[in-house]
């Protein structure tokens, strides 16, 4: 997507953040043909991020695969960091897609911790 100009004077093309943040869970989700299929259910080009997200606020997703998977995320977050810069829209949409399992998460649980 074009980034518009911000303040920063940032300007130019950004990698998506759903792309960056697919490239990063997909491998990880892989190693676990259980919960791939979970996720993918009868459509096997389902939003895997979305499905990840909403399985795991729901507890479908156990625990020590949800905190592997946000583990990842957070050892790569550099990656996310640019896209978020250069353009607002891509922090909304990085923003609004991990607020509600952030939100949903007890402070207790390794997936909040992760």
């Amino acid at each position: 997507s074009i980034a518009p100009s911000t303040p920063g004077g940032f300007s130019g093309v950004v990698k998506p953040v759903g792309d960056i943040l697919k490239s990063l869970i997909a491998p990880v989700l892989g190693e676990n043909q259980e919960v791939m299929a979970v996720l993918r259910g009868d459509d096997p080009d389902r939003d895997l991020l979305g499905a990840f997200l909403e399985n795991t606020r729901n507890q479908v997703v156990p625990e020590a695969v949800a905190s592997q998977v946000l583990e990842t995320i957070a050892g790569r977050a550099g990656l996310l960091v640019n896209t978020c810069i250069q353009s607002p829209t891509e922090f909304w949409k990085c923003w609004t897609s991990f607020m509600p399992l952030v939100a949903d998460c007890q402070e207790q649980s390794p997936v909040f911790e992760s």
